[in-house]
């Protein structure tokens, strides 16, 4: 599980925040380890709410913004453990120790994607099922100043830049709370001297966002797999990318949200472990819905489920769910025109088998 770790370089709490911004810039993440002399681990510096329009705040001492972080010991450390972790602490880097709090390594998004690629996750998940939909946007003509003002009114770490034409809004790019302090870090190194007699260093908030996005944007289909936005997250060193529909922007997608998809699903087959089904169909990459619907359900442990999903001629799909317990059986078929009626079918079949058995009211 060690591949899955990034051996980051800690920082000293006496650092100043400017050696964490140009460390968190150089590796692309924004979570930095805090060590003391011996390696022993002290806290994390998280730069996320300080992408500040000021450049004062790279003067302040790492001591002073860190915080301490939950952290995973290295012998016992596993990605399937480390993710709802992250999910739940709402924090996108684990701290990993070994021996009496000595700093190891990191565990980031990044490392997660890794993982979750080489496990195949996502290739029967679309997209559309995990992204986002409302997604704060900017123009390419609008202010870093005002980006930064949505990215914290709205609490999100990126706003895609876009434009509106004949009424479809299509991405031009995105813009990340990383970038925008590049930009700070970048613009205070070699203006601040000027910058403090004149006032010139907050200039910059003042220059358009266009000057700031690639031209070459990053995007994903709406109906393509979550497998895919993985694969071009890695590839391309991104956390999020631009979802659209016939070139129309409609969500966004990032490294988050793929995460969150694979914990709930770690949830539902924890839960399924005490729930004894079978799948038969002779359309076997129907199975994998079918189990998800099946996983969905609220079934309480000790149900045997037998799920018979067959596509006869033409479009016709037939449909038989059985539920038994020690001391009932009750069994439910239907037919159906059309994949998605089928699937309804099944839903509801599970929904009557459910209440019979347990009489839910």
């Amino acid at each position: 599980m060690m591949q899955y770790l990034s051996p980051v370089e800690p920082i000293l709490p006496s650092a100043f925040l400017r050696e964490a911004v140009k460390e968190a810039i150089d590796i692309n993440e924004a979570e930095i380890p805090v060590v003391d002399e011996n390696s022993r681990y002290l806290g994390v510096v998280d730069l996320r709410p300080f992408f500040l329009p000021t450049t004062d705040i790279l003067e302040t001492r790492v001591s002073n913004v860190m915080v301490k972080y939950p952290t995973m010991v290295e012998g016992t450390f596993s990605p399937e453990d480390a993710m709802p972790l992250m999910v739940n602490s709402g924090i996108r880097g684990i701290p990993i120790v070994r021996g009496k709090d000595e700093y190891f390594a990191m565990f980031y998004h990044r490392n997660a994607l890794e993982y979750l690629k080489e496990k195949g996750f996502g290739k029967n998940i679309k997209i559309h099922q995990a992204m986002r939909t409302v997604v704060p946007c900017v123009s390419s003509d609008d202010t870093l100043a005002k980006a930064a003002a949505i990215m914290r009114r709205h609490k999100v770490s990126r706003v895609i830049v876009a434009e509106e034409k004949k009424g479809l809004v299509k991405p031009l790019g995105v813009l990340t709370r990383t970038d925008i302090l590049r930009i700070l870090f970048k613009y205070s190194k070699s203006r601040a001297s000027f910058g403090e007699v004149s006032g010139e260093k907050y200039r910059f908030l003042s220059r358009r966002v266009r000057d700031f996005i690639s031209p070459n944007i990053i995007t994903v289909n709406h109906d393509d797999f979550l497998s895919a936005a993985v694969k071009l997250m890695l590839e391309n060193n991104v956390r999020s990318l631009p979802v659209v529909k016939n070139g129309e922007l409609v969500g966004l997608i990032a490294s988050t949200d793929i995460i969150k998809t694979y914990v709930r699903y770690m949830t539902l087959y924890a839960k399924a472990r005490r729930v004894f089904y079978k799948i038969h169909t002779n359309v076997e990459e129907l199975k994998p819905r079918i189990e998800r619907i099946i996983l969905s359900k609220r079934i309480p442990p000790g149900v045997s489920i037998d799920v018979e999903f067959y596509k006869r001629r033409g479009n016709l799909f037939e449909v038989y769910v059985r539920f038994r317990t020690f001391n009932k059986f009750v069994v439910y078929g239907d037919t159906a025109h059309g994949l998605e009626k089928a699937f309804r079918a099944l839903k509801k079949a599970i929904n009557y088998c459910r209440s019979q058995i347990f009489e839910i009211r």
